[in-house]
């Protein structure tokens, strides 16, 4: 699922009404927040390291992003698919999360600030080595050896939760269900 609005390859627009921007490779990605509003696909490639949390990125996102919640609400106006995700309109006690790829891909600011990022059905892209949605608990244990591979960690119904070094995985049914990096 692509964005529409959006050519092949480019992720990249300029404020709401305003034509398609180049996306720059010699800046950060949130260095230019005023003249271009990143728009994620389904399916872009989560280059996740475990060891750094402020080198995790999501396509051209990456978790050090300091965008306050004003990015989120110029995202909803210049990503098509992009919404309000589960009512969390942000405000206090509350986070602004905004999603798209029917809640596959969601973005979280907490206390206007950029936060994190979950993945989960609806994404379609894969980790750096490979994992997606629905890869196995025992593939995914031995791709990334930073997690304890103790059995105890899934129940018998093959749900488990894990905390990494800058983020969680669930998995149910010993399937991954979703990544929330931050």
């Amino acid at each position: 699922m692509g964005n529409a609005g959006c050519s092949p390859g480019d992720n990249r627009l300029d404020a709401p009404g305003e034509a398609l921007v180049e996306a720059s490779t010699d800046a950060p990605s949130d260095a230019s927040i005023d003249a271009a509003i990143i728009c994620p696909n389904c399916d872009e490639l989560l280059t996740w390291d475990s060891t750094v949390s402020d080198h995790t990125t999501y396509g051209d996102i990456t978790t050090d992003s300091t965008w306050s919640d004003s990015y989120a609400w110029q995202m909803l106006d210049a990503c098509p698919g992009w919404s309000i995700n589960e009512g969390h309109e942000g405000g206090i006690g509350d986070t602004l999360e905004i999603g798209t790829c029917d809640g596959g891909v969601v973005l979280v600011w907490i206390g206007d600030r950029f936060s994190a990022f979950k993945l989960s059905q609806g994404w379609t892209g894969k980790t750096d080595t490979g994992f997606g949605i629905g890869s196995s608990y025992e593939n995914f244990i031995k791709a990334y050896p930073d997690y304890e591979s103790d059995s105890t960690l899934i129940d018998k119904d093959g749900r488990a939760s894990m905390n990494y070094t800058n983020g969680l995985v669930f998995f149910d049914d010993s399937l991954l269900t979703q990544l929330l990096v931050f």
